[in-house]
């Protein structure tokens, strides 16, 4: 179904649809989630052209419009840009003076095989402060803007009516004063990925200023006035719209992608390029002559054909009934229900090479238990996401290598409770974003780790790793008991960390960890988020431990 175009609703007013009633709040307690499912049809990028508004409609008075408009567009390039005219301010020698300039940002260029046929689109924006009550209006909301009241009914009052008042709205010091209270993060995902993310990001307040002027939200263009930097309809089929009335997490985008819009689209995948690997090697030298003509013969190249390698120590735990039958492996991997059959497979004497798949998906349980794995190798990047207990109790496993792996399940890596025999010592997955509750739980002896894309963490993520660096620059949600047991912890640095814990007291995020000396590093928004204190967590490792706290 291709929704048609403009489709337009006013804000703060009651709207009634498909026999649903609602109203279109002008600012949410935290924040809020655009998604959308959109199909080309082969048309250049440049007809993409505005997508979404928020704001005021066809105005053209700058103390109406700044501060109160934003859209989002398709660029010519495959990009999505957002623009915003904004309101600023200066205190000189005459007093205060509203100033305004455009505000604007745009994601890389969106990958082509990803947005082949249909492709959904999230935008997340998440506000650092969270309000309830009057204070969605007080603080830094739209009562910011009052100035003043109006008596509208100026004769009868003079005669002894009771008077009637009109709020006067406009830009002022003080609005401008309060803007840090509106700051947040804004997030752009493309088929569950995020591809774009900015810091401080102003959200917009759509607020009627003078009587007349009408607040909307507008799916599939944008309109006239604000600068005129918002026109537009664009011409991609708009295929599915929802609006959620708060920031969606990472894990709440995957899931809604996997489960709603994956299987009901046809959405193909981004996919990394091959590249070509050119080695040169130095010409042949020329042949000596002597009493005897000798050639030194050219090296001949050695060529790496390992795509995804799987390693056992014994015949009896490979899963296969024939180890090198490629349609036995592709049965087993549940091919092509779960991604894109392999195509041929080399053995070596318990050494399996699988070549030719791609995207994909390791069913819930695949390898449960199995003692006999000792190594997986995924060179190209051939598994993109692991299900429940994909690899639960493969306590033989010395290396997990993953080049394309962005999701792993809940218990996906666990081993049975603590295990301090347990081979593990080496884990790289630079893509993941997503690990579940208890992903790696116990897994004691990890020693080396790439995990530099992770995005959420679940409960009891990491238990009992005893590791004295946790390094994870991309971090933003991180579950109840994620690093509990981690006694050897030293170095904890999570740099754009959002969520300690599901809430801002103790969540046991760091439990058990006493008597360590640490330095710890997190946003500084995090210091202040439990009503002007320290979030529950860090007071719990400040009161067990020596910390050092390194605020950005």
């Amino acid at each position: 179904m291709n929704i048609d175009k403009p489709l337009e609703y006013i804000i703060n007013t009651g709207i009634t649809t498909d026999n649903c009633e609602f109203i279109i709040q002008p600012r949410t307690e935290r924040g809020w989630t655009l998604d959308f499912v959109f199909n080309r049809e082969d048309l250049p990028w440049y007809s993409g052209s505005t997508f979404y508004y928020w704001g005021v409609k066809d105005e053209i008075r700058p103390e109406i419009y700044l501060d109160n408009n934003l859209s989002f567009a398709f660029t010519p390039e495959g990009e999505i840009t957002w623009r915003s005219f904004r309101y600023s301010g200066y205190c000189g020698v005459s007093g205060y003076t509203g100033t305004s300039y455009v505000s604007s940002g745009t994601t890389t260029p969106f990958c082509t095989g990803g947005t082949s046929n249909d492709f959904n689109v999230t935008i997340v924006f998440k506000r650092y402060y969270n309000y309830t009550g009057c204070d969605i209006e007080n603080e830094g909301g739209s009562n910011d803007l009052i100035t003043g009241h109006t008596i509208t009914n100026i004769l009868p009052y003079v005669t002894g009516a009771t008077p009637q008042y009109e709020t006067v709205y406009a830009l002022n010091d003080l609005w401008f004063e309060e803007r840090e209270k509106r700051l947040g993060t804004l997030k752009i995902y493309l088929n569950g990925i995020k591809t774009y993310q900015i810091e401080n990001w102003e959200e917009i307040i759509p607020t009627i200023r003078t009587t007349g002027s009408t607040i909307v939200q507008i799916w599939g263009g944008g309109t006239t006035g604000s600068g005129d930097i918002h026109t537009g309809v664009t011409f991609f089929n708009l295929k599915k719209i929802k609006y959620f009335e708060e920031p969606l997490d990472f894990v709440h985008i995957r899931h809604h992608y996997l489960s709603e819009i994956k299987p009901n689209y046809n959405i193909v995948e981004c996919t990394t390029e091959c590249q070509d690997i050119v080695t040169i090697y130095p010409p042949t030298p020329t042949p000596t002559i002597t009493m005897t003509q000798t050639t030194t013969p050219t090296p001949t190249p050695t060529i790496n054909t390992d795509e995804l390698v799987l390693n056992f120590n014994s015949i009896t735990g490979v899963p296969v009934n024939d180890i090198s039958s490629v349609s036995d492996w592709n049965l087993f991997f549940d091919l092509p229900e779960n991604g894109n059959p392999f195509t041929s497979v080399e053995v070596s004497g318990l050494r399996v090479n699988l070549r030719g798949g791609s995207n994909i998906h390791v069913k819930d349980i695949l390898f449960l238990n199995n003692k006999s794995l000792t190594y997986l190798n995924d060179v190209m990047g051939l598994i993109t996401s692991a299900g429940y207990g994909s690899f639960y109790g493969c306590s033989s496993v010395v290396s997990y290598n993953f080049n394309g792996l962005i999701s792993a399940g809940t218990i996906c890596f666990r081993v049975n409770n603590s295990c301090p025999n347990c081979e593990t010592t080496i884990f790289n997955a630079p893509l993941l974003q997503f690990a579940g509750n208890n992903c790696f739980y116990g897994l004691e002896n990890i020693s080396t780790y790439n995990l530099m894309s992770l995005a959420y963490s679940g409960e009891l993520c990491f238990y009992n790793w005893k590791i004295k660096t946790f390094n994870f620059p991309s971090l933003e949600i991180i579950g109840n008991n994620c690093f509990d047991g981690c006694v050897s912890g030293q170095t904890f640095n999570f740099p754009v960390c959002t969520d300690l814990g599901n809430t801002v007291g103790n969540d046991n995020v760091f439990l058990n960890i006493v008597g360590n000396n640490i330095n710890l590093l997190i946003p500084s928004e995090l210091m202040t988020i439990n009503a002007g204190n320290p979030d529950g967590d860090i007071e719990y490792l400040m009161s067990n431990n020596t910390v050092t706290i390194i605020q950005v």
